[in-house]
């Protein structure tokens, strides 16, 4: 399930919190619903974050008449903005971002920014039990708009990816380090480098520093858990064959 191209990490987290008490999910980056999917079909509240159009109208389809799942039309960053520029591309619709990173992209749209922080408390919502972001460069900033003394999700799925996030000022140490400075216990799920967008994707290993990590163009996802859940995050990896790489 877990294996080769077919690493899926938030399905990882599903398992992990399929139990859990707080049964909300935010998937920041939904595209087209693919890791909303388990939870919402678990009877989970799921509030899906696609500012892309094309995509959201997949999503809408897909998920639009749940009455357990809201869709957003907006980009997730820091701050709440208006108005930011939105790029497409041609070779991939999981590229679209607010970032211009790869040479297909074109600006396509003007787009509305919203701080978590924002939604979960226009909502009222202080309880999150899964946190994914996939928003192609702006993992960081979309975690910085939580507020986290109000809202701690027991489990967080965020890509990292240092070739887009360089030129934005921040890397996979970073993201680490501002996920353990909240008390979170961090695993590094790292990919081989993307060969071409709109294909398959290559999984390499769980590492828990990212010093470990050095390859030119790698990329992939951390895995956070609440200090409670890592004893279990390591027996549902021993239980599917894997080990975590520790030096």
């Amino acid at each position: 399930m877990f294996k080769g191209s077919r690493m899926d990490e938030v399905e990882l987290a599903y398992y992990l919190l399929r139990n859990d008490a707080c049964k909300t999910m935010l998937d920041v980056g939904a595209h087209h619903g693919h890791s909303l999917e388990p939870f919402a079909r678990d009877g989970w509240r799921v509030l899906a974050f696609e500012p892309d159009p094309v995509n959201r109208a997949v999503l809408q389809k897909s998920w639009g008449r749940k009455d357990n799942v809201e869709i957003l039309p907006f980009a997730v960053g820091e701050e709440d903005r208006e108005e930011v520029s939105f790029f497409t591309s041609e070779v991939s619709a999981g590229i679209s971002s607010v970032l211009s990173f790869h040479e297909s992209h074109r600006e396509a749209y003007k787009v509305r920014m919203v701080a978590l922080r924002t939604v979960l408390s226009e909502r009222g919502l202080t309880g999150v039990g899964f946190l994914k972001t996939d928003v192609e460069g702006y993992d960081l900033f979309a975690l910085k708009g939580m507020d986290w003394q109000a809202c701690r999700p027991d489990c967080v799925v965020s890509e990292f990816d240092d070739f887009k996030t360089t030129k934005l000022g921040y890397g996979l140490s970073d993201m680490v380090s501002f996920m353990e400075d909240r008390g979170y216990e961090v695993l590094i799920s790292e990919w081989y480098p993307i060969e071409e967008y709109g294909k398959s994707h290559k999984w390499r290993r769980f590492v828990t520093d990212p010093e470990f990590v050095t390859e030119e163009r790698t990329w992939g996802n951390i895995i956070c858990v609440q200090p409670g859940l890592w004893n279990k995050l390591q027996k549902l990896l021993v239980s599917r064959g894997f080990q975590i790489e520790t030096n």
